[in-house]
Order: C-alpha cells, then sequence, then structure tokens
C-alpha cells in the first residue's frame, strides 16, 4: 500500500489541479478496480520511452546537484500562422519557478488553464461558485488531494502554484471540467482505474522508486529535504510506469477521467477558441497532460517551433547564501 500511495502522490504533482473543497474523506473509496483486459503491465511500462519526459527532465549537475525541469514547447499553425504553447507544469515548485511560468503566461494572448471545478477564484470568469451545484453533486474526499499536494509542499521547502500564478489576469479562460462533469466521470469511470494484479505483484521500476523515496523520507538528518527531492524528481521523469501502475494504460491516448475526459475538455475549448484569431495561445496544465495534447496538436498539422526548459526544483534547496543566477528575460514567440 506505500508503494501505491506512492505512485498517487506522484501522479497528483504531475497531473490534477482540483479546486480544494475542504473535504477531508479519503479518494480511496472512489479508486475502481479495472479488468486485466487491455492494461498495459508493469514491467512492459517501464521498458517503453516515456513520452512525458519531452515535458519533464530530471538534470543531474556537477557534483550532488541536480535540477528538475518542465518545458514550454511552441507549434505554429502552417496554414494561419497561429502559435500554441504547450505549457507544462509541476504543480509545486521553487518560487523562482513561477515567476518564470508566469513570465511565460503573459507572453501569450490566451491562457487555457486546468482546474476542475470551475474558474480559479477571482478570475475573469469568477462568478463566486457553482449556484445550481447541488451537495450531493460535490465529490467527497477532494480534499484529500489538496493535503497530499499541501504535505508534499511543506516536506519539499517548496511553493504551490495556486498560491504563486496569478490568476486574476485578462487573458486566462478556464479549460478543464466543471464539477457536475467531474462528478459524472467520477460515477462513470472513477478516480483511478487500479490494474489489482500489477498492485499485488508490486513489480517493475516504479516499485524500487517508491522504496528509495520512502527511504529518503525515513531519514532524519539536515540533507533530508534534498534527499527525498532527488528521489522524487527521478521517479517523476519515468511516468508511464507509474501511470500504467495507476491504470493508465497509453498516456498518448488516455481513456480515464483525470488524463483522458480533461484533456477532451481542454482540446474542445482550445478548437473553440481557434475562430476568435488569438495569435498567441498556450494551454497551460500538469506535465502528465502533456504527451496526449501533443498528438491532438501533431494530427492536426501543428508543427513544432521551439522548446525551453524552466527549472522547477534545485538541489541542493537554494539558500540565502547560494548565489543564484539571474532569471532569464521571458523568451519571446513571434
Amino acid at each position: 500500500m506505500k508503494i501505491f500511495l506512492t505512485g498517487l502522490v506522484i501522479f497528483l504533482l504531475l497531473s490534477p489541479t482540483i479546486e480544494t473543497l475542504g473535504q477531508t474523506e479519503t479518494l480511496l473509496s472512489t479508486l475502481t478496480p479495472s479488468s486485466a483486459k487491455g492494461q498495459l503491465s508493469f514491467e512492459s511500462a517501464a521498458e517503453k520511452d516515456d513520452p512525458v519526459q519531452d515535458f519533464i527532465s530530471f538534470n543531474k549537475l556537477d557534483g550532488p546537484r541536480a535540477q528538475l525541469r518542465t518545458s514550454v514547447t511552441t507549434y505554429r499553425n502552417p496554414d494561419t500562422d497561429q502559435l500554441l504553447s504547450l505549457v507544462g507544469v509541476i504543480h509545486i515548485g521553487d518560487p523562482g519557478y513561477f515567476r518564470r511560468i508566469q513570465q511565460e503566461l503573459d507572453a501569450h494572448d490566451l491562457v487555457l488553464y486546468e482546474l476542475v471545478g470551475g474558474p480559479a477564484p477571482g478570475s475573469p470568469e469568477d462568478k463566486g461558485g457553482d449556484p445550481d451545484l447541488e451537495e450531493d453533486e460535490v465529490p467527497s474526499g477532494l480534499g484529500f488531494i489538496g493535503a497530499m499536494q499541501k504535505s508534499m509542499t511543506d516536506m519539499l521547502a517548496l511553493s504551490h502554484q495556486m498560491n504563486c500564478i496569478d490568476y486574476t489576469r485578462q487573458n486566462l479562460r478556464h479549460a478543464d471540467l466543471n464539477m457536475k462533469d467531474f462528478s459524472k466521470g467520477l460515477r462513470e469511470l472513477g478516480f483511478i482505474n487500479i490494474d489489482l494484479t500489477t498492485v499485488l505483484q508490486g513489480l517493475g521500476s516504479s516499485t524500487f522508486d517508491g522504496l528509495a523515496i520512502q527511504a529518503a523520507m525515513a531519514t532524519k538528518d539536515d540533507q533530508r529535504t534534498n534527499r527525498v527531492r532527488w528521489a522524487m524528481g527521478k521517479t517523476m521523469v519515468q511516468s508511464v510506469g507509474q501511470m500504467a501502475f495507476l491504470g493508465v494504460d497509453d498516456i498518448e491516448n488516455p481513456q480515464d477521467l483525470i488524463l483522458g475526459m480533461r484533456n477532451d475538455q481542454a482540446w474542445k475549448i482550445f478548437e473553440n477558441s481557434l475562430s476568435e484569431g488569438w495569435r498567441r495561445t498556450a494551454i497551460f496544465y500538469g506535465a502528465a497532460h502533456m504527451p496526449d495534447l501533443r498528438r491532438r496538436v501533431l494530427e492536426a498539422g501543428w508543427i513544432q517551433e521551439n522548446q525551453v526548459w524552466l527549472p522547477a526544483w534545485e538541489i541542493p534547496v537554494p539558500t540565502e547564501e547560494t548565489p543564484k543566477e539571474p532569471e532569464p528575460a521571458p523568451s519571446v514567440r513571434l
């Protein structure tokens, strides 16, 4: 069970951003076992090239130093010359990371962002909640996600995306499921479709990754945070195995709720926005969503223009005494 929860933590950090509603019931009651038919095994997942590594990378530097980075990949429509940037993120990071993300978002005319439940408080579309939402339509346990992310934020000495990104910017547009649609998907698909055979076997590289994270968390000296950042950062770039462990058998064409249905919604809103003539559009979502979104972009005929990488975590943890390189200026999208 500890290995499973480690996989769930990775999944939450890479994928869902959900408007915290304060519930504290466990989400485990919403997990639905999947049939073995069609499921990708743990071992076969580890053998595949991981497309997530085009959007998140763990880079070892000189000495005991490393960076966890995420990418901004820009595509051009050859017919209209419009630009689309896939801004893949991890939801907790160093404050400087979110400053750079903000710069990237501000360089776009339209930003389509994720947040299950509705527009962010204070955002241009925020109307103070959904008055038509019935109490029994709010899934129990959503507070569990926020609690896990807060726990990891504190343990890793990082900041949370929702506290660092300015959701009042006028170029933002909500592009995620509202609570009614999320609740419907939850009833139909479950939160995560677990391959129980895989969980029971506990095979493959993800098991060892989970053990490494747990070992790092068990240490008590002043290097604990750095050890956990290192172990978790290395694990997060091997997401095919993690997602297969949690029931997502094809990360480039997911059929689940957390990746598949939410990407369907984001892509629908993006396609509807094209006729508005925006020159530069960004889709701002967790890194785990990006392989599927890239597939859709390329199938629609867009051409990759460039890619920039932004450091999300520094190892060792930066201190006031640690000299920092100046932050680069925002890359210009022409």
